[in-house]
């Protein structure tokens, strides 16, 4: 973690020329920013957990103080060290349903300008929090195409199957509404309903920081026993659960082998869904072409090293991975689902999109991107430059126009 640490400040100095140039881009902007709050469940790894900490160090270089709240703190091996503006509170509660009295005695004590929430709990007892505590606006951030979440996901589950309802019930509390797609806020005002006019309803992008994703990448490597699989490498990385539809992929890598063409899938991530996963598995008969990974601590040397990345969701809030796998030069096929995994990819497309996710059409995307070398350079080369819009800095620089043009911050 030493070498890894010591690459990572390097490569944030030499971001130094961008960042001063946005941050001239919000000294313009209308109010200031001091000291941000920000409230999420763990900073112990994972895509929520980078996205808070990306989005923190991005305000930092941007002159804010930023306090990161959370039930647990940063265990996880490959978690994002903390820029140097940014402090770190764990709340004092066992389980996010207990976070409310915590979080009001902070806002007394603390009074940041702002408190960020992220995820549906902490969205709603942040704005009771706010109204408790007076005085900090808050601004929910909304990740999930809620009404796939409500009624397709979690639709039999008493209180998930709700959460529409909670939204359309608290949102409107809020002093804003940040949504992590175009396609997440058109669902959050058109399907779910919430009553907040649209002007302060805003898609903002995800932030990812690229360069630690190509350290971690360069730290580690796929296991001696794993190199030896069968070239071409795809690979794919999500939880085990229903909205990934790994049944899909399994079915659409089962139809590229068909094909003759050699190859080996690694799925990596683990969940609810894993045994239902390994019987799909055994069902295409493909025990000796899959590997099912399970949960990695760093799962970007095998992404780096794929010949290509694969997704095939039902939904996609944002797609993360997509960032990361750009980023690191590795060709993307996904297939189209709801939420703004299009959006990422961008105009013109930095990977394929498969409408409709078919099987036959997903499996035979992967086969252009395996045997057509000026194809997957192209979508390398595009990917890469895709990559940089995510930035850390550049997606904070969009934060605080927004938060100035709501009226949200205190004024210069």
């Amino acid at each position: 973690m030493v070498e890894l640490a010591g690459r990572q400040g390097i490569a944030r100095e030499n971001k130094g020329r961008a960042v001063s140039e946005h941050c001239q881009q919000i000294r313009q902007a209308p109010g200031r920013l001091e000291k941000v709050a920000i409230i999420t469940s763990s900073l112990t790894g994972g895509s929520p957990a980078n996205v808070v900490l990306d989005l923190s160090a991005g305000m930092a270089m941007l002159g804010a103080q930023v306090d990161l709240l959370a039930l647990r703190g940063r265990t996880h091996p490959t978690a994002r060290p903390l820029h140097p503006r940014v402090r770190e509170h764990e709340l004092g509660a066992g389980r996010a349903r207990y976070v409310l009295p915590g979080l009001v005695r902070y806002l007394w004590r603390s009074r940041p300008d702002v408190l960020i929430a992220n995820g549906w709990l902490f969205n709603s007892q942040a704005i009771v929090a706010g109204r408790v505590a007076r005085g900090t606006p808050v601004v929910v951030r909304e990740a999930a195409t809620l009404s796939y979440s409500a009624n397709v996901e979690h639709g039999d589950h008493l209180l998930l199957g709700n959460l529409d309802h909670v939204a359309r019930l608290l949102y409107r509390h809020a002093a804003a509404v940040v949504t992590n797609s175009e396609a997440v806020r058109r669902d959050l005002l058109d399907e779910v309903g919430i009553e907040v006019p649209p002007r302060r309803v805003r898609a903002i992008p995800n932030p990812v920081d690229i360069e630690c994703v190509r350290a971690l990448a360069r730290a580690g490597q796929v296991p001696a026993q794993l190199q030896s699989a069968p070239r071409p490498w795809i690979v794919t990385v999500g939880r085990l659960v229903k909205e990934k539809n790994h049944g899909l992929l399994l079915q659409a890598f089962a139809r590229f082998l068909e094909t003759g063409q050699p190859g080996t899938l690694f799925i990596i991530g683990d969940g609810d869904r894993r045994a239902e996963v390994e019987h799909l598995i055994g069902a295409h008969r493909l025990h000796a072409h899959v590997h099912l990974l399970g949960e990695q601590p760093n799962p970007f040397p095998f992404v780096e090293a794929a010949d290509a990345f694969i997704l095939t969701s039902e939904q996609e809030g944002f797609g993360l991975v997509l960032v990361e796998a750009m980023a690191l030069g590795t060709p993307v096929v996904c297939g189209a689902c709801l939420g703004g995994a299009r959006e990422v990819l961008g105009s013109p497309p930095a990977g394929i999109w498969v409408d409709p996710p078919t099987a036959d059409d997903i499996a035979a995307a992967m086969l252009s991107v395996l045997q057509k070398r000026e194809l997957a350079t192209a979508l390398r080369r595009r990917g890469l430059a895709r990559a940089e819009a995510f930035r850390p800095d550049r997606i904070a620089a969009e934060w605080l126009r927004f938060l100035g043009d709501m009226g949200v911050l205190p004024r210069a």
